[in-house]
């Protein structure tokens, strides 16, 4: 049977057992494809909506069942702003919808614009804690106040778009 819709209400396609109001189960690559031939201002989108609550918790959960890794991007919950995240949790068990708290965030755009990696609270135009990579050669690490080229070039230093100081890769 291509269809099952059990006494509850869920559909299942492709299983018998449906478990969710929509439950696909498909042996493919790709387990469900939405196109539209609409050539308006959103063709084949996905409208995430929520109707009794101010829906935080709500976006697109990822879980791979073999590592146990889950992924959620999205607004999170145990929260109250309007945060967007994408968040991971390493689980031993199961999917665990607990991904979509703050606490799992590795990417955050706040309610004020403000966009933070390794940082849940980003208060400045991009807020990165950690070393930063910049171009392959150069490092920022914010916590010990350190900028430096890591090989061997100059690291030039300037202001009003002139060189001011330069140091070369052999420390001169």
């Amino acid at each position: 049977q291509l269809v099952e819709i059990t006494p509850t209400g869920n559909v299942g396609i492709g299983t018998t057992a449906p478990a969710f109001k929509l439950d696909v189960n498909s042996s493919d690559f790709v387990a469900a494809r939405i196109e539209s031939t609409s050539s308006g201002y959103a063709p084949a989108s996905i409208l995430l909506e929520s109707g009794d609550s101010d829906s935080r918790g709500q976006g697109i959960y990822q879980y791979n069942s073999v590592s146990k890794n889950s992924w959620f991007s999205g607004v999170p919950y145990s929260t109250t702003s309007d945060d967007w995240v994408i968040a991971h949790k390493l689980e031993t068990t199961a999917f665990n919808s607990d991904v979509a708290q703050m606490s799992n965030a590795l990417f955050c755009v706040n309610d004020n614009g403000n966009v933070g990696i390794g940082i849940t609270n980003p208060s400045v135009t991009l807020h990165v804690n950690g070393w930063t990579r910049i171009n392959g050669g150069l490092q920022l690490d914010g916590s010990n106040r350190q900028l430096m080229a890591i090989d061997n070039t100059s690291l030039i230093l300037g202001t009003n778009n002139t060189e001011r100081m330069r140091i070369l890769g052999n420390g001169n």
